[in-house]
């Protein structure tokens, strides 16, 4: 396959959820007091990638909070997830799904490939070894893009199965100098 051709590397974050959340409870985690930062070139010909800020709850009621957001040569940047209560059995995330973040329940587990931009870095590097070196080589990026999906019921608040659910992606888009278009 060509490297002109947009291609996805998509892995799905499957989970299982037990309890069921409202939209007014998606938690400004942007707005904490942030305590560190990392950043990781994922496409090197644009100088674009993911960038991963970690935030604490002033109230200390909420746990540890964390965004990732894409980040592009101009220096803009699109906010496409947030989470909360990052290393408990409580953890939540939200996914910028139809311009709205969808909050859904998770176990840690089964997003380990989640806990920080190095785990989700560490996991692509393994997945693209599997296939092919076209995105990764000379250890660095060329990804075009990259696809983060959860599964949900078709009322977005119930995680499910692949088979039973719906799938709720959001794609970043690393080939540009500017934000994805909606």
């Amino acid at each position: 396959m060509r490297k002109s051709v947009l291609v996805s590397v998509v892995f799905a974050v499957l989970l299982v959820a037990a309890d069921v959340f409202a939209q007014q409870e998606v938690l400004l985690v942007e707005n904490w007091v942030k305590v560190g930062e990392e950043r990781q070139v994922l496409n090197k010909d644009f100088e674009s990638g993911l960038v991963r800020r970690y935030y604490v709850d002033p109230d200390q009621k909420n746990g540890v909070g964390s965004t990732l957001s894409v980040f592009y040569k101009d220096g803009s940047e699109e906010l496409f997830w947030k989470g909360w209560n990052l290393y408990t059995e409580k953890a939540r995330v939200a996914l910028l799904y139809q311009r709205e973040f969808v909050l859904q329940p998770i176990q840690m587990q089964t997003t380990r490939n989640m806990r920080t931009l190095k785990d989700l870095t560490d996991y692509l590097v393994a997945k693209l070894s599997e296939s092919q070196n076209l995105y990764y080589r000379d250890n660095t990026f060329y990804l075009p893009s990259l696809g983060i999906c959860l599964v949900a019921d078709k009322e977005l608040n119930r995680l499910k199965s692949a088979k039973d659910g719906l799938s709720v992606c959001y794609t970043m888009l690393f080939e540009r100098y500017a934000r994805p278009l909606d």
